[in-house]
This record gives structure tokens, sequence and C-alpha cells, in this order.
């Protein structure tokens, strides 16, 4: 697990905000979050499986696709460095151990 992106020492803080406002917004033009569309896609909603299309390339795209690029220029910079406060990752016992 400490390989994965999401325990990286770098804390996208601005990155997490806009992130959840965009995502909030998309729930709220998708009808609910990415569970009830499943849901949905199992009862055969057509809107939902449209919903769940554009939703997971979305997701590819800003984490490996066209939007990567734009997502690590302008979040890139914004990112607070842990390992300068010596936290070597984003992981709750980490932080925890760093505080005790």
């Amino acid at each position: 697990l400490d390989g994965t992106m999401y325990r990286s020492a770098n804390f996208g803080l601005a990155g997490f905000l806009i992130g959840g406002l965009l995502f909030g917004i998309g729930m709220t033009l998708g009808a609910g979050c990415g569970q009830r569309t499943l849901v949905r896609v199992g009862g055969g909603n057509l809107k939902s499986l449209v919903v769940l299309i554009v939703m997971a390339i979305t997701a590819y795209a800003t984490l490996r696709g066209l939007l990567a690029p734009v997502r690590i220029d302008v979040f890139g910079p914004l990112s607070i460095d842990l390992e300068a406060q010596e936290i070597t990752s984003q992981g709750i016992e980490t932080i925890l151990a760093h505080l005790v």
C-alpha cells in the first residue's frame, strides 16, 4: 500500500478541495453518487449507464490520460510536502506516530 499515490508524502490540499467540489457538482448532475449509479445500472437505468461510463473515462483521464499533466502542473506546486515535517506518508498511522 505504501507504493500508491494516495499515501505519498505530498499532501495536495488544493487538489482535494477542488476535486471534491467538482465531484459534488458531477454527482448532483448525475443524480447520485457512484454507488447509487451502480445500483441504478443494475436496475437497467440507461442514464446511469452513461453517467458510469463518463465517470470512468474522466477518472482515467485525470489519473493517466489527457488531464493528468494539467493535474500535475496546476496542483503539484500547491501541494504540501510532508517530508519537510519528517512525515513519510499520508497514512493515519504515520501521522499519529509523528504527533505522539
